[in-house]
C-alpha cells in the first residue's frame, strides 16, 4: 500500500511548499528504501524457490513456469528500480533548482 500511495500522501501531509529537503521528505525516503529491500529480497527469495522447486518438475508438463526471467520478473524488477525516483534527495540531484534566482526563458 504504501508502494502505491506513499508519494500522494507525503504531498498531502507536506505544508512546505519550496523545493527543500523536510523532515517529511526524509522520513518518506526512508520509508520507500525500506520498501525497495524489501521487494528485492522478495524477488531474490521467489527465484531462489522457483529454482528449487522446478528441479522436480516435468518442463513438458502444462503447468510448468518459472518466475526467473518470466514477464513478471521483469516487471517486479523495473517497478522496484522506478521506486527510488520517489526519493526527494535523488530528484534535486537529477534536477536542481536554484530557488535564489528567478525564473526566466532562455533565448
Amino acid at each position: 500500500m504504501f508502494a502505491l500511495f506513499g508519494y500522494d500522501v507525503k504531498h498531502i501531509v507536506r505544508v512546505d511548499t519550496t523545493r527543500k529537503l523536510t523532515l517529511i521528505d526524509n522520513i518518506f525516503d526512508s520509508l520507500t528504501v525500506v520498501c525497495m529491500l524489501v521487494y528485492f529480497v522478495e524477488i531474490f527469495l521467489q527465484c531462489q524457490a522457483d529454482s528449487e522447486i522446478h528441479v522436480q518438475e516435468d518442463p513438458n508438463s502444462p503447468f510448468y513456469w518459472r518466475y526467473k526471467y518470466s514477464f513478471y520478473f521483469w516487471m517486479d524488477l523495473v517497478s522496484t528500480v522506478l521506486m527510488a525516483l520517489d526519493m526527494a534527495w535523488l530528484l534535486q540531484v537529477m534536477f536542481p533548482i536554484n530557488l535564489n534566482q528567478p525564473k526566466t526563458l532562455q533565448k
